[in-house]
């Protein structure tokens, strides 16, 4: 506001901060001013019955409604003041905004990023309901969520992790592509002179088959992660709750179950050529057949049963429910059994009886999703890392048991047909040292992969808490490396090629 320099020092308030008055030789007005003594107007105007600090303007040139300290100036519009209590609330008083401007309420208010509504209190923030229409609260710059892959802009937040899936994916989708289809060429076109060969090829068939869904699984984890690149927090959990990460987590255990339950079948079939040879060359190949379908319908069976809408709700750990009654839209399975039985009265008989009551009585509040097996993590890894007494710890438990216990066998196994191998006649010593090269090569990356993931998950059931590195490093990586190492390891086809790129 610029005023003439004749109303300077004229006894008369033109400006609302009262400079023009208090910069003068004579002080009364400022004085009059600073202490609210006043209670007539200096046009002569009595204001006693109008009390000052009322945005209302009596007397000329606002002189009531300077210096109170209870009020809140606006800058520009027709509000002089407004009381303090209305600011940094949410709702714009002042035209010009300066009410809800960040620099005044940063400490107490969340602005939402599209402005809808323009804040929430900051108490609002991360508690797991989208308070800004664009969920932006529960998004914030700096947040104090703590995940093992995510970060509130990348699915998965480490790079080289990110990396390694493109990588891997890459490779096992490549190499075992490269194996599948030569395996079928070899079955198709060979003559083969014992059905031991026969069975070699088969077998490698269907451990590219298994390995190659790990590859999908990984290239499409790394897809969907550019997808969600930069806003992955909006989309959280609507992705985890997805039937497509179900589906990927369903891929992670069949492809990990099928590889290792043929590379038993395989053992077993090496360890029957080393004890009795004989007996193994009048094999009937139907039986490398059916033992592998056995091993498909059995690994099938693992992985798709947490993703079944069991009546018990086992596998259920959560559900994305949006609602008045908690303070959080992923409501924890046992709160939702409590609310069901406050409603109805009774303890419910199951998980179904539990989703019938409440949605029954709720009918405006909607059940979006569940969180179950997989989705604990942004990347639908099945949850191996459990402690004792918490949900579908028993599960993890049994796979990870089975595991181990299949790599115990595998290991002892080749240990025995190693040093069987070394006590061969000297004509089959080359083809006894090729043996032997894949079997160390194979025992390594077995321990490399396996022993340090079920170590973790032991070391997890015993309650001690894993840092989230190593659970990333242990579930992300050394899981799925075996599917992309497993054609160099088995495929004769992909060592004869990298000999001849050498």
């Amino acid at each position: 506001m610029i005023i003439s320099t004749k109303q300077v020092c004229d006894g008369m308030i033109d400006c609302y901060d009262v400079s023009d008055e208090c910069l003068c030789e004579n002080q009364t007005v400022c004085e009059n001013v600073r202490d609210h003594k006043h209670e007539i107007c200096p046009n002569g105007k009595d204001i006693t019955s109008n009390p000052m600090n009322q945005n209302m303007t009596p007397c000329a040139f606002g002189y009531d409604e300077v210096n109170c300290s209870s009020r809140h100036y606006c800058r520009q519009g027709e509000s002089v003041s407004i009381d303090l209590s209305r600011t940094c609330d949410g709702v714009v008083d002042c035209e010009d905004w300066s009410d809800e401007e960040i620099t005044l309420c940063e400490s107490k208010r969340f602005y939402c990023v599209n402005k809808t509504p323009l804040s929430v209190d900051r108490r609002l923030v991360e508690d797991g309901i989208k308070d800004c229409t664009d969920g932006s609260d529960e998004c914030p710059v700096n947040s104090n969520k703590s995940t093992i892959f995510s970060s509130q802009f990348e699915m998965i937040a480490n790079p080289i992790i990110r990396a390694a899936f493109w990588v891997m994916g890459s490779a096992a989708i490549v190499g075992n592509l490269s194996v599948f289809c030569y395996s079928i060429k070899q079955l198709v076109t060979t003559k083969y002179k014992n059905r031991v060969q026969m069975s070699n090829d088969w077998f490698i068939l269907n451990l590219s088959a298994a390995d190659f869904l790990m590859g999908i699984y990984l290239i499409t984890i790394s897809i969907k992660g550019v997808h969600f690149s930069g806003s992955y927090c909006y989309n959280d959990l609507e992705w985890r709750t997805s039937k497509l990460c179900n589906t990927l987590g369903v891929f992670v255990i069949l492809s990990t179950q099928t590889s290792l339950f043929v590379m038993c079948i395989m053992t077993t079939f090496r360890l029957m050529g080393v004890i009795c040879p004989i007996k193994l060359r009048n094999v009937k190949f139907r039986f490398s057949a059916l033992s592998t379908a056995m091993a498909w319908i059995t690994a099938t069976v693992i992985a798709i049963v947490p993703v079944l809408d069991l009546s018990s709700g086992y596998f259920v750990t959560g559900v994305w429910y949006p609602n008045n009654f908690h303070k959080t839209r992923v409501v924890n399975k046992s709160n939702m059994i409590k609310l069901a039985s406050r409603i109805a009265n009774r303890t419910p008989s199951n998980w179904t009886d539990t989703r019938r009551i409440i949605s029954g009585a709720f009918e405006v509040y909607k059940i979006q999703g569940e969180t179950g097996y997989f989705s604990d993590t942004s990347v639908c890894m099945p949850r191996l890392f459990a402690k004792v007494y918490e949900y579908t710890w028993e599960y993890s438990l049994f796979l990870i048991s089975l595991n181990f216990t299949m790599f115990m066998y595998i290991l002892v196994s080749y240990i025995f047909i190693y040093k069987k191998g070394t006590k061969m006649k000297s004509k089959s010593k080359d083809n006894a040292r090729s043996m032997q090269s894949r079997i160390s090569r194979l025992i390594l990356t077995d321990f490399i992969c396996w022993v340090p993931i079920c170590v973790m998950a032991y070391i997890s059931l015993a309650g001690i808490d894993l840092n989230k590195i190593v659970y990333a490093v242990s579930a992300g990586i050394l899981l799925p490396v075996n599917s992309a190492l497993n054609p160099i390891i088995y495929s004769k086809f992909v060592e004869d090629n990298i000999k001849k790129a050498l």
